[in-house]
């Protein structure tokens, strides 16, 4: 062979060689490039290190800039705003943002700014998408992981990480009991995810196969562990998924919210180190990252029990401004770096945006670079896009809602006469079958209630979707949910009001469905207001005890047939062509409290299940304990934040906070202004005590021990000293007559019936 020929074949086999090293690094898809100077994920790679090597011109020009929806976090705590702004990751010449305000992830041209695709789940995106190869995978507060194609955002699986459909309200929104809030993360081929944030309902770790959505592991045992909590009290607890998962080495990372991190072997999903909240243990938070040690590779110990803190100094990186709380006496710090968050390395050269961006307008939020080009988000919702050229630079401006069809005279009489016939004007809406969605519309427009929208025809939601969210309604005020209304999941005593545009697609063709719907309504007032035929409206009043048409209105209560103890207190009574089934009183059991250290609820009773949570009121330090009337919680903060402007204890009590007892909602101010005229009100002025005792606990502190009793053993068939099934820490029990309650560490209820 000649040397030439020799030269051109070398040349030939190192332009192979060099191809496959490039393909390790990026993959072609129709639409852009996954590329080694992406931005892929939450700050940048996998052990969330906000390092980034790619190139940028010295002089950077504005490109455009698009104004979105602000983002309202899920918890007012700032240790849990995880998804307090926008996290955009980069693909290519895509710039991908999932959305918790209107329940979407858009991609849009990272050179003009042109939305590309959208993709909406049934619930808030609360992380950053995950780009890798050609995939980008979301998690949602629905409980699934979706993996989308980069291009054209089709989707290409999806994964419920959750053991069934069960819903609750979860921060102001429909969300699954299990909401996938460990932010997803990739490495070595696969998807690292967690769904569940409370331990006693099940908490799941993942690790699915990237391409495929199959599992690789799932570790689904962390959620009861026994150990140490304040007060030197022993308790369940576990491991509570909520911030960003890291993969450094062979660890992963799972935030644990306002508590430090677990650490699980990311090979075989085992826990490797974790320690529950034992007393004096600094406060975590959501941001976590791989520590520096990690991102070279070194070993660094393994933790475990009380040695669980010490190990963590070695492998995380957090930040001592999202590890602090406000205690009596001061700021209670955490470990970490200050702003840690806040700052990332572009290109060698450090970025830290704690006093703003040159050129951006607002506080920033975070910064992420890709593609040659840097992109900066602010909390206000602006995302600024700087390239290497300059530009006429493009403003997308927040689209402006469009106005109602004023011809629609039909649907506009429609909800007047729902809204008359009801007199639901707050509260939750539950509409089953969608239509046309202009009902859905109306009610939101001529209402304060919160709709939710189920339909089983995927189609028809999708596109009720676009519109909802082009109107500023998604999310807010409407979200939208594919399914059959009656199997969906719904928590009870959910809806103020339930209507439809559709019958059709509401199979009322049982007992059973009827008290299905039954369930649905909220004590107090809760109302189906539907247009049943003479046949349904009979086989109604039949369940709720009238056989006589012309009696219903003069039958309010009373239940007939194998649904009686399901509809108990129902009523049934006509309106027009309406029919309203509804639910006027309170649940059967049921007790109001105003205090006194005694509650004879029947309705308390084992197995017990979260309902909903929020930390919208969160009155609960040191105060007196809340009253409940009417499904109304009345509750009382103390002035304690006073202490860093000189106040001490007794501290005054604010004024009452009123919420429904059975979706967490706090009431409008009219509603509250309503509600003090003949609800229970405490006396602002007087000496509030310390502590809040029954007065069979002498000493505050050192409460006697319980008189355990007797009872009999189903199981031996013996009569035997009764068990209590924690430690009491520095707190007594309180004895409600059926049930048993005690504090420290972890609530804990023994119900004195079984």
């Amino acid at each position: 062979m000649r040397e030439d020929d020799v030269m051109k074949c070398c040349l030939f086999l190192a332009m192979l060689t060099l191809g496959g090293l490039l393909a390790g690094l990026f993959t072609s898809f129709p639409g852009g490039v996954v590329m080694a100077d992406d931005w892929p994920m939450w700050r940048g790679d996998a052990r969330r290190s906000g390092d980034w090597e790619g190139k940028l011109a010295d002089r950077l020009h504005p490109l455009w800039i698009r104004e979105l929806p602000p983002l309202e976090p899920a918890y007012h705590h700032p240790r849990l705003h995880f998804d307090a702004g926008y996290e955009p990751i980069v693909i290519g010449d895509r710039v991908i943002v999932g959305s918790s305000r209107n329940d979407r992830v858009t991609a849009f041209d990272a050179a003009t700014g042109d939305e590309v695709w959208r993709f909406y789940a049934a619930g808030p995106i609360r992380f950053a998408p995950v780009g890798f190869k050609a995939n980008v995978y979301v998690g949602s507060d629905d409980g699934y992981l979706y993996c989308l194609d980069v291009a054209s955002g089709a989707l290409v699986w999806k994964f419920q990480a959750v053991p069934s459909n069960r819903k609750l309200l979860g921060n102001r929104r429909l969300i699954s009991v299990w909401p996938v809030r460990g932010g997803p993360v990739v490495a070595d081929g696969a998807i690292y995810f967690a769904a569940g944030v409370w331990s006693f309902e099940g908490v799941f770790i993942y690790a699915l196969d990237a391409a495929t959505g199959d599992v690789k592991w799932v570790n689904d045992r962390t959620g009861f562990l026994y150990g140490q909590h304040p007060h030197d009290a022993k308790a369940f607890g576990g491991v509570t998924p909520q911030g960003y998962l890291v993969a450094s080495d062979d660890d992963l990372i799972v935030p644990c919210g306002t508590a430090l991190p677990a650490i699980f072997d990311r090979q075989t999903g085992e826990l490797k180190s974790f320690a529950l909240p034992k007393a004096g243990r600094s406060p975590g938070g959501w941001f976590t990252a791989a520590a520096k040690a990690k991102r070279r590779g070194q070993p660094v110990p393994e933790g475990e029990g009380d040695d669980a803190d010490e190990s963590l100094a070695d492998r995380l990186l957090l930040d001592t401004s999202v590890n602090r709380d406000l205690h009596e006496g001061g700021w209670n710090q955490g470990p970490g770096n200050i702003e840690a968050r806040s700052r990332v390395t572009i290109n060698g050269k450090v970025v830290d945006f704690t006093a703003g961006y040159p050129g951006v307008e607002g506080q920033v939020h975070s910064v992420v670079a890709g593609g040659g080009r840097l992109f900066v988000v602010t909390i206000q919702g602006r995302i600024y896009a700087f390239g290497d050229e300059p530009v006429e630079v493009r403003h997308f401006a927040t689209e402006d809602s469009p106005n109602l069809d004023s011809e629609d005279r039909e649907t506009e009489e429609r909800v007047a006469a729902i809204l008359r016939a009801s007199g639901a004007m707050q509260g939750h809406a539950i509409v089953a079958g969608i239509g046309d969605g202009r009902l859905i519309e109306r009610l939101a427009r001529r209402s304060e209630l919160q709709i939710i929208a189920i339909d089983p025809d995927a189609d028809k939601c999708n596109t009720l979707r676009h519109r909802l969210d082009a109107s500023g309604l998604l999310g807010t005020r409407v979200s939208v949910h594919h399914g059959n209304p009656l199997e969906l999941g719904l928590p009870p005593y959910l809806a103020t009001l339930v209507v439809s545009a559709d019958l059709s697609t509401l199979p009322l063709d049982s007992a059973d469905a009827y008290s299905r719907l039954f369930q649905l309504l909220r004590p107090f007032g809760g109302v189906a207001c539907l247009e049943l035929s003479a046949e349904q409206v009979k086989r109604v009043g039949e369940l709720v005890g009238a056989s006589d048409r012309q009696k219903l209105a003069e039958q309010p209560s009373g239940v007939a047939g194998d649904s009686a103890e399901k509809m108990d207190g129902a009523e049934l009574r006509l309106s027009d062509r309406w029919a309203l089934l509804a639910r006027p009183g309170k649940l059967a059991g049921a007790m109001d409290y105003v205090g006194g250290w005694a509650s004879p609820d029947e309705r308390v009773k084992a197995p017990l299940g979260v309902l909903w949570f929020d930390d919208s009121v969160a009155h609960f330090k040191r105060a007196p304990q809340p009253m409940f009337v009417d499904g109304v919680m009345i509750s009382y903060d103390k002035d304690w934040k006073g202490w860093t402007d000189g106040k001490r204890p007794p501290y005054p009590l604010l004024p009452p906070t009123y919420s429904d007892i059975y979706t967490g909602r706090v009431l409008t101010p009219a509603e509250s202004a309503a509600a003090a005229v003949h609800l229970p009100t405490r006396d602002l002025s007087a000496t509030q005590d310390q502590q809040y005792r029954p007065p069979t606990q002498t000493n505050a502190w050192k409460p006697a021990p319980p008189v355990a009793g007797e009872r009999f053993n189903p199981l031996t068939g013996q009569t035997e000293p009764r068990a209590f099934p924690k430690s009491y820490g520095c707190d007594g029990g309180i004895d409600y007559q059926l049930m048993y309650t005690m504090r420290s560490g972890t609530a804990a209820f023994y119900d004195k019936r079984l």
